[in-house]
């Protein structure tokens, strides 16, 4: 099993209001005590954010949204946090794929069949 660890979050833009707000993030997640990271894509907002983003909508489906009552960094570390320490797999491609349910991975949408995906073109860390 594979040691995976948060190494750092950029939320874009700061919001105008600690209870409204719905931002675009960048989660770096890699193997535990090396570097470099894979980029996991995530939306973090609020319950009125989320409304406000949505309400012109009749129905939609979410996915990578992560819901924060108020806008709080150490609590939105905390909760990836928790994500990522129940992440590990046999493999990193295992371990991101499990990752991929909660935030997209920034290989995701590379045209790469998950059953057969070759990490040898990605970078060699991760090899099985």
């Amino acid at each position: 099993m594979i040691e995976v660890e948060l190494k750092d979050i950029h939320v874009f833009n700061e919001p105008d209001s600690a209870t409204n707000f719905c931002l675009a993030a960048i989660l770096y997640i890699g193997l535990k005590g090396e570097e470099g990271a894979d980029a996991f894509h995530a939306i973090i907002v609020s319950p009125k954010g989320l409304y406000d983003s949505l309400k012109n909508e009749k129905n939609t489906v979410l996915r990578n949204y992560i819901l924060l009552q108020e806008y709080d960094l150490k609590e939105l570390e905390r909760l990836v946090t928790e994500i990522v320490e129940i992440s590990g797999r046999e493999t990193w491609k295992q371990t991101a794929l499990f990752l991929n349910k909660f935030f997209s991975w920034n290989y995701e949408d590379y045209g790469l069949d998950p059953d057969h995906l070759d990490l040898d073109q990605l970078d060699p860390r991760y090899r099985d």
